[in-house]
């Protein structure tokens, strides 16, 4: 896949027309942040002590950490991803998706996830790591070995 390397040039505006634009685009932050959506706003993490990244990991080498959200679940860049499907796992079309967009790419015996990606579904995450279906809530755990429905669905 080969991706467009040149930077497109700003079009020419005037000040009064920028400053315009920046105070639409405020708006339109503030009231999509009211309706509770993050708009405009990087998927990179904030600063997270150990028990708030969970891993989920099988015994191929194959590993992912990422983090719990109300969002979702964020996997984080770099995870190692199996690359043949399970016995008995026909097809996982996200995965499918993600490997024709370039999101996850062949290295050695593992995909490796390019950029952090936010699945709506925890499950969908451990799933794209394990090369199988998954329950989320059961294989990601922190660093203490808690699994994710031991901490967010038990506790509440």
């Amino acid at each position: 896949m080969n991706e467009n390397k040149q930077l497109p040039r700003c079009p020419k505006l005037t000040e009064e027309i920028l400053s315009e634009l920046e105070d639409y685009i405020q708006t339109i932050e503030i009231l999509l942040s009211t309706l509770g959506l993050k708009c405009f706003q990087p998927l990179e993490s904030t600063e997270k002590t150990t028990k708030d990244i969970f891993i989920c990991s099988d015994k191929y080498g194959n590993i992912g950490k990422g983090e719990y959200s109300e969002e979702g679940f964020l996997l984080y860049k770099g995870a190692i991803c199996k690359l043949e499907l399970h016995k008995g796992t026909e097809k996982l079309s996200q995965r499918d998706d993600m490997i024709s967009s370039g999101l996850l790419k062949k290295q050695d015996d593992h995909y490796i996830l390019q950029e952090n990606k936010l699945f709506s579904s925890v499950s969908s995450a451990a799933a794209i790591v394990l090369g199988r279906r998954a329950n989320g809530w059961l294989e990601w755990k922190n660093s203490e070995g808690k699994t994710l429905n031991e901490l967010e669905r038990k506790a509440s």
